[in-house]
């Protein structure tokens, strides 16, 4: 992290099917999540903050099943979160702040058994909490 790193993120990274900790926080990266991201099924650490990432949050991401952490906060994400996005029931930390994320807050958030962080402030959601959240305490 912090290598000043800019320009897209390379799909090539996604052809690393052993990689289990994709680190690329407080860099310059650029351009849209790489659809093929969720190729990375191994990955247990997806940490891309700080950075200048933009467009929607491809559904592909819900293949990553052995996900724990999910940090994309503080980029130009837009779109909704993906409904899909409760089958990754290992995610303990997940965080969006600081983006454009629009629409609901899916219903599905409440699958995540495991989660002990999160944080989806500073966005432009619209509606409240889903009612099913409260399965999660």
């Amino acid at each position: 992290h912090d290598n000043n790193f800019n320009g897209p993120i390379p799909f090539e990274i996604t052809l690393v099917d052993t990689l289990e900790r994709l680190v690329l926080h407080d860099n310059n990266l650029e351009g849209v999540l790489p659809l093929s991201l969720g190729d990375l099924t191994n990955l247990v650490v997806l940490s891309l903050q700080n950075n200048n990432l933009e467009g929607a949050i491809p559904e592909s991401i819900t293949a990553m099943t052995l996900l724990e952490v999910i940090d994309m906060s503080e980029n130009d994400l837009t779109g909704n979160i993906p409904e899909s996005i409760g089958n990754l029931v290992n995610v303990r930390e997940f965080s969006l702040r600081t983006n454009g994320i629009t629409g609901a807050i899916p219903d599905s958030l409440s699958n995540m058994v495991n989660l002990q962080m999160l944080d989806l402030s500073n966005n432009q959601f619209v509606g409240g909490l889903p009612e099913n959240f409260t399965d999660l305490i």
